[in-house]
């Protein structure tokens, strides 16, 4: 399996994990988003939905430019963007307790995946 293969694994788990996780910040009434998720009962709605939005267009950002033939250097951005996207995340959970700390592991290996798809696919 070369670099490449491994970096569209990379992101097609970062397109699985953002697009369900974005889904439901924006198509999910809050009080029915999981409590594992429980930022998202302290914020704002628009918050919420806003993180949403960056999350399915990462999503989106890390697969089209290879399916359309949208250049590559934006496939690229995302993944990099995801990657920053998930540290702040790590950040942000912190302060919010134990039950959302259990969530930082998680956001940094996704970050982890995030720089490594970027950077097999500036090489």
């Amino acid at each position: 399996m070369s670099i490449d293969d491994l970096a569209w694994v990379g992101a097609w788990v970062l397109f699985a994990v953002h697009l369900t996780a974005g889904m439901m910040k924006v198509l999910v009434p809050i009080p029915r988003i999981p409590a594992a998720m429980a930022w998202v009962h302290q914020a704002p709605a628009w918050q919420v939905r806003a993180v949403g939005v960056i999350a399915l267009i990462g999503a989106f950002g890390i697969v089209l430019p290879g399916l359309t033939g949208l250049p590559d250097w934006l496939g690229v951005a995302a993944a990099f963007g995801l990657a920053a996207f998930q540290v702040g995340a790590a950040v942000a959970h912190w302060p919010l307790g134990i039950t959302a700390r259990r969530q930082i592991p998680i956001n940094l290996a996704l970050a982890a995946i995030g720089l490594l798809v970027g950077w097999a696919w500036l090489a």
